[in-house]
């Protein structure tokens, strides 16, 4: 049995009129979640684990920066932010948190296609959901830190 690709379009209101479509993106097949930091965007996929992407203006295109090769079965995802770093959390349905790292410098990461893997921590329970809960904003109302929370459903 074969499925056609689901697609992830961005598109522009013209003239305040109608909706066209700017760009797209051939996106896992099972996606569960789409979190989205200006122009970034991560996807959780039940069965190719974690992708993280970027939307570029010139010429319109979404483009994938960096995956999770190892095909795990992500629920959830979420950035996870440390002043000028830009973690990636997710979790999978083994009861797994992951932190990875999108570092095109190192050379492992094969130019930033494949994100680092950088912890992994076992959880109680399988979970449901993941909130990233910014930290205090500084002048420009930005904040420079993060936390993660997970839920999970009771059995």
């Amino acid at each position: 049995m074969t499925h056609a690709p689901l697609q992830l379009f961005v598109r522009s209101l013209e003239n305040d009129e109608w909706l066209i479509t700017i760009a797209f993106l051939d996106i896992p097949y099972q996606t569960t979640m789409i979190r989205r930091i200006n122009n970034f965007l991560l996807l959780s996929d039940v069965r190719k684990s974690t992708w993280f992407v970027a939307f570029q203006e010139s010429p319109y295109r979404l483009v994938v920066l960096g995956k999770d090769f190892v095909d795990t079965s992500a629920a959830t995802g979420d950035y996870l932010v440390d002043g000028a770093n830009l973690g990636i959390v997710s979790t999978s349905t083994e009861r797994v948190m992951r932190l990875f790292d999108y570092a095109p410098n190192v050379p492992a990461s094969q130019g930033g296609l494949k994100l680092m893997l950088r912890a992994e921590y076992q959880l109680a329970a399988e979970p449901s959901c993941t909130l990233m809960i910014p930290g205090a904003a500084l002048e420009g109302g930005f904040s420079q830190q993060s936390e993660i929370v997970y839920g999970a459903c009771a059995r």
